[in-house]
């Protein structure tokens, strides 16, 4: 599920298409207690919608600059958190590391190199699993469609 290296902003970052075991068990844990709706796509790292995230503008060109705000996001047991940029041929850049917090205001550049067509930002944490951060769960906590024209 994790790439064989830690993601480095503006850095390429290619996610495994397989959901383990550990995985779809935080997925429940997370469905039950937090109420939350799992939104993934088949062979992708699932959603958990948990957070309210805005991308403005929502389309543009390779290379445009945007405005991304979240707010409901968890900050416990976080290991980390990245702003990332899936495009539509499915290559995932990480654009930005995060802080830790509740809700977040940046901004960040659609990589130049990103296909054309339906795109997703996207808020990425890895989180404490088995009482360690050396090999964290990794969930998708929120995201934005962004259409590169």
């Amino acid at each position: 599920m994790t790439a064989s290296r830690e993601p480095q902003p503006g850095g390429d970052l290619v996610l495994g298409r397989g959901v383990s075991s550990a995985l779809a068990g935080a997925l429940l844990v997370g469905v039950s207690s937090r109420g939350a709706e799992v939104a993934g796509a088949q062979g992708r790292l699932p959603t958990i919608v948990l957070g309210q995230m805005q991308v403005r503008p929502t389309s543009g060109p390779a290379g445009t600059r945007i405005g991304v705000r979240a707010r409901g996001l968890p900050t416990s047991f976080v290991c980390y958190r990245y702003l990332l940029f899936e495009d539509s041929s499915g290559k995932t850049t990480v654009l930005e590391s995060l802080p830790i917090t509740e809700s977040f205001q940046t901004n960040a550049t659609i990589p130049t190199t990103a296909a054309q067509g339906l795109g997703s930002v996207i808020v990425q944490d890895g989180h404490l699993f088995l009482d360690q951060c050396r090999h964290p769960m990794i969930v998708n906590e929120a995201s934005a469609p962004f259409t590169v024209t």
